[in-house]
């Protein structure tokens, strides 16, 4: 004897919503894991946008998980031409305020106190116009690997 719908167990019922949910959740897999990001789409959508968050928005993703670095990854792929980003928005067009001026990071600092990191000492020389060059040899850091190292003209460690 069968029994309609309206007579079936509580247990029943529930267990076939528990597969209509996982249905619905395996068809919304299959069809997001089979979205395809042709060159054409892509060049479209990086013409119209000014940064990947808005390259983003106008292929209607959302900014979570590895979305991002895929998209990116798609994008040098294709060797699509993103140069008319403009970075970051918080710092759009503006230099970082913080950032120290050659004669604030070239100074004899006091005794004990911490050195001027590597690349903020490499940055200020080659702003106050130091050649990044070897001062013995002339050796150009840019073809082998050079440890930078600074001292005083007057040779002071201090």
């Amino acid at each position: 004897m069968s029994r309609s719908c309206a007579a079936s167990s509580g247990s029943e019922l529930s267990e076939v919503n528990g597969l209509d949910r996982k249905l619905s959740y395996l068809t919304h897999s299959v069809q997001s894991v089979g979205r395809a990001y042709t060159e054409e789409l892509l060049r479209e959508a990086v013409a119209a946008s000014t940064s990947f968050a808005g390259l983003l928005r106008y292929l209607g993703l959302r900014q979570a998980g590895g979305t991002q670095a895929h998209i990116a990854r798609r994008v040098r792929h294709f060797g699509i031409d993103t140069s008319h980003f403009l970075g970051q928005a918080h710092a759009r067009g503006t230099r970082n305020n913080r950032r120290l001026k050659p004669e604030q990071v070239l100074v004899v600092r006091p005794a004990g106190s911490l050195r001027a990191k590597a690349p903020i000492l490499r940055r200020a020389l080659i702003e106050s116009g130091r050649a990044y060059l070897c001062e013995h040899c002339g050796l150009d850091p840019g073809e082998v690997p050079v440890t930078l190292h600074v001292d005083h003209i007057d040779g002071a460690t201090g």
